[in-house]
């Protein structure tokens, strides 16, 4: 089934945010249980998606190269990069636009789904964090710095 939503512009992002969190099932909510009375439970999630910490070293090695290839050459891989080379560096859309010469906040959105379609498919989470913001453009990433170290790690092994 396929579904149009009309979305304006200025609220392209945090739509795009929305959306990932209700496909990753963090959005849901269970309906409402007349027994607790409690409609904000999340519902169960039908697969659970790994960090980057979980799972041994080298299945850890081979789902970070993995990404890495996928992601070469594209705008996801150009963000993934730029954050890994700042570890603990909180970045905003804008920022990330201005740094890596990006035209705009499209391709910010684009790289991050890229991040994230990959991601799924290796049933990992992304390795970026994100703080929603108020605005367009404004949210913020990061990457937690055990995690860039791992994925430097990787890249290192690739070269």
């Amino acid at each position: 089934m396929q579904v149009t939503v009309a979305v304006p512009q200025r609220r392209l992002a945090e739509f795009y945010e929305m959306y990932g969190r209700w496909l990753r099932g963090t959005a849901a909510v269970a309906p409402e249980d007349p027994e607790d009375g409690d409609s904000t439970k999340p519902m169960p999630m039908a697969r659970m998606k790994r960090t980057w910490i979980q799972g041994s070293d080298d299945d850890r090695l081979r789902d970070a190269k993995v990404l890495l290839q996928q992601l070469a050459g594209g705008t996801g891989g150009k963000i993934l990069t730029f954050l890994l080379d700042h570890p603990g560096e909180w970045f905003s859309g804008h920022d990330l636009v201005r740094d890596l010469t990006l035209s705009g906040m499209n391709d910010i959105q684009g790289g991050i789904g890229a991040i994230g379609k990959r991601c799924t498919a290796l049933g990992r989470e992304k390795p970026q964090r994100y703080q929603q913001s108020v605005g367009f453009g404004n949210s913020r990433y990061a990457i937690e710095p055990d995690v860039a170290e791992f994925f430097r790690t990787a890249r290192t092994e690739m070269a």
